[in-house]
């Protein structure tokens, strides 16, 4: 099937914006993994009509609101997504294509706990695999994570090269085919034309260290669609939430709005008929 629109995110922007985009009767598929900033907000007390509410209870009202509708929703982590004829959108099970798709995933979370050079951002330090894996054919990389978007970071990368070292924290993580080091990461710096990954009691060299942590993100589709990006990490918009990538939309705290419940769902309703203009 070959959706009108997915949404990545059902927090109050993607909820609202399949909400509205199913009674304009478009095709609509929600993609989420529960990982909401509402699911860790202890308490809702400033939304009308809304009287003591636990952020985690609201997102699961809007999930379940979704499927009353009869609106599609699929709870799996994203590790791709690519823009070809179509978008397709990867996860660990399926493989999802759609005309156009909507960026809802709120903001992205900094889970780098060490410190490098900003030069070596795009100068040795990648945070994309399809996008810089060809410049690194037959040298000596690292990648960084180990979790189900990593690993297909890591299935890009081994066209490419062989000389594979997997940095992971965690400790039941393994793999039969690459080096894998679980030592404690303190920095990143730049010594002998090479990316030093230093740890607590070593130094290991590389050409490219590429970092896949977490979860597919904001901050992941910037890099891997070539979406521009503004101050603070957001996805850049224009007034109809249109990105710089045709058929590529963002809203809500993904894009710098405040970040209030119904920011975020006055911007997916006026997406959504935005996007009805347009039929």
């Amino acid at each position: 099937m070959i959706y009108d629109y997915i949404i990545i995110g059902a927090g109050p922007a993607g909820a609202t914006l399949a909400q509205y985009l199913n009674t304009f009767k478009y095709n609509v598929l929600v993609i989420e993994n529960g990982k909401s900033s509402l699911m860790i907000t202890h308490e809702i007390d400033n939304y009308y009509g809304v009287r003591h509410i636990s952020g985690k209870d609201m997102y699961e009202a809007g999930i379940s609101k979704l499927k009353d509708l009869n609106i599609e929703v699929v709870s799996e982590n994203i590790i791709e997504v690519n823009n070809d004829d179509l978008f397709s959108v990867k996860t660990k099970n399926n493989t999802f294509e759609a005309k156009n798709i909507v960026i809802a995933t709120g903001k992205s979370r900094s889970k780098l706990d060490f410190g490098f050079d900003p030069d070596l951002e795009g100068n040795g330090i990648s945070y994309c695999a399809i996008c810089d894996g060809f410049f690194n054919r037959g040298k000596k990389i690292a990648l960084i994570g180990s979790s189900d978007y990593a690993m297909n970071e890591l299935n890009v990368l081994s066209r490419f090269t062989e000389d594979i070292t997997i940095f992971s924290d965690d400790e039941k993580f393994s793999n039969n085919k690459y080096n894998v080091i679980k030592e404690k990461i303190t920095a990143l710096t730049r010594e002998n034309n090479q990316v030093v990954v230093n740890t607590e009691n070593n130094k290991y060299e590389f050409k490219t260290v590429f970092i896949a942590l977490g979860e597919y993100e904001t901050s992941t589709f910037i890099n891997h669609l070539g979406l521009r990006s503004k101050a603070g990490g957001y996805i850049d918009v224009d007034e109809n939430y249109q990105t710089n990538i045709k058929g590529v939309y963002a809203i809500g705290d993904a894009i710098g709005s405040v970040s209030q419940i119904v920011s975020a769902s006055y911007d997916g309703m006026k997406l959504a008929f935005y996007l009805r203009s347009k039929k």
